[in-house]
């Protein structure tokens, strides 16, 4: 099923919200960081339909960035990085990117 619009709006409010310093990222994280990454995940996963709607791309670059963003404070990288499935979709959403950068 596609990602529906409120969901993408979701990830990018996400993404607005956690544009900061990384004494307060941690924080957010600490608070947040554990019971959100699964649904990061799930959103991501979205990258592996065969034609990804815009909405699906788009909602997948907001949480790119949360997690960009997260990784930054010492408290959410462990979990990051032992977040399971997370590394083979950060690396399909990066051969994706890869692919769109070499048809242009």
């Amino acid at each position: 099923a596609s990602l529906n619009i409120s969901m993408a709006h979701i990830c990018s409010s996400l993404e607005k919200m956690h544009r900061g310093t990384v004494s307060t990222l941690d924080a957010v994280f600490k608070d947040i960081g554990e019971k959100v990454l699964p649904l990061l995940v799930r959103v991501l996963s979205r990258i592996e339909n065969e034609n990804p709607s815009h909405v699906e791309v788009e909602a997948i670059g907001n949480v790119v960035k949360v997690l960009c963003y997260f990784s930054q404070g010492d408290a959410s990288r462990f979990a990051i990085a032992n977040q399971k499935g997370l590394l083979r979709l950060v690396i399909k959403v990066a051969q994706a990117a890869t692919a769109d950068i070499d048809q242009v």
